[in-house]
This record gives structure tokens, sequence and C-alpha cells, in this order.
């Protein structure tokens, strides 16, 4: 009888605030075969709440070939795979797709542990219904492209949700005003689940007055309404 595989667990992060990594996901970094961080900041931070101090490895999206073939190895032995990517819940744009994409493979076990998410922390604080919404996920970075992609998504006429890294975020909003006639609002929430959370809800006239805002180097979400 073949052995039994291991477990690949998707653990989530917190968005900033370590009170809010899930307290399971602080068992499994404690007891868990393999730990797989998506960086290391984030990792000595979830290690220290944790008050664990073991190895781990590395998995972001330059590439890790060391670590698909550890994951492998261990999940194969029937061990368990703890993957935690640098904020909330992976999956978004995240590098740990390789790490399900392998677990699929091999018909390895697959367990998620819930929770914070700053796509569902921005609907929460939407004052306009999202029934239903595109998520857009990082746009390209060439304005023109960028623009392009923009303007397409907007005839579909359904709320946008946008992320991107914070260093962007003046250029984003500066080209988004330029396309003001194409949307009604819009909602900019910045450090969800920090201490400097913060929410713009404007009219699109109004959206060029966020530019003072757009200098730090915080992280955000940015939701347009048609």
């Amino acid at each position: 009888m073949p052995p039994t595989k291991g477990t690949l667990i998707l653990a989530a992060n917190c968005l900033g605030n370590p009170e809010d990594i899930p307290t399971r996901a602080l068992e499994w970094v404690e007891k868990a075969t393999l730990l797989i961080f998506e960086e290391d900041r984030p990792a000595r931070q979830i290690l220290k709440k944790a008050k664990v101090f073991r190895d781990y490895l590395r998995h972001n999206e330059h590439g890790q070939k060391e670590t698909l073939l550890a994951a492998e190895e261990t999940l194969l032995k029937g061990g368990s795979v703890l993957y935690m990517s640098d904020q909330g819940a992976s999956g978004m744009d995240d590098p740990g797709a390789d790490l399900v994409a392998l677990a699929f493979r091999i018909k390895a076990n697959i367990n998620i542990i819930p929770g914070p998410s700053s796509l569902t922390g921005a609907i929460s604080a939407s004052p306009l219904p999202l029934k239903k919404f595109l998520y857009l996920g990082f746009l390209p970075r060439e304005p023109k492209l960028r623009h392009e992609e923009l303007k397409k998504s907007l005839a579909l006429k359904i709320p946008l949700i946008i992320l991107d890294t914070p260093y962007r975020l003046k250029a984003l909003i500066t080209q988004i005003a330029e396309m003001h006639r194409d949307f009604r609002h819009f909602l900019l929430a910045k450090e969800i689940g920090n201490e400097n959370e913060t929410y713009f809800f404007y009219s699109t006239k109004e959206l060029k007055n966020l530019l003072p805002n757009c200098d730090k180097k915080d992280n955000f979400v940015l939701i347009l309404f048609p």
C-alpha cells in the first residue's frame, strides 16, 4: 500500500497587525514539518508571534526551485508543509499558487486556514453594494497599457477592484483622474487592519484631492464604481 501523502496548509497572514494572525496558523508554525514564507521580514514577525525559532524556506515571485523540491519531498513522505504569504490570505497574485499546483499534481491533501484579506476588507468598507465586481489585481506598469486595460474594464459597467504596490498609487490615481467620466464614485482603502487605517469615498470629481495622500508608502485597495 503506497504511503499516505502529506498536507499543504495555506494559512492566512495578517495585513500588518500581528494580533490578526489566525490562532491555528500560529499553531501550525510550531508543528508543521516544513515552513515556507513568501518574504523574510513577515516570516520573522510570524515566528516571533508564535514564539517559535526554527528554520524556514522562502518562496516568492522570483521562483525558488529548491523550495518546490523540498515541499514535494516533504509531502511525498507524508509530512506537512505550511505556506504563508507576506500579507493576508494567499491566492491573489501570490506565488503560493505554485505550491498548490504541486499539491494537486502529486495528489497531496490541501487545508486552508482562512483569515484577513485586503480584498474582502475593502468590500466590507464599501458604502455601495457589490453584488458583483471585476477583480483586476495589478494593472500593467506601462501607462498606455494600463489605460487600455482600465478603459476596456470600465466599459463593463460593474465595480472594479484594483491592487498595486504602494509606490504606484500616485501614478495610478493621476491616470484614473483623467478618466473620471467613465465612472461615478471610488473607494480608496489604505492600511486595512493597521493603526493608520483610512478610507476615502468620493465622487470622481474629487479624485484629484487624493494626490496629497498618495506620497505615503501605504498598502491600498481601490474600488471604482460605474
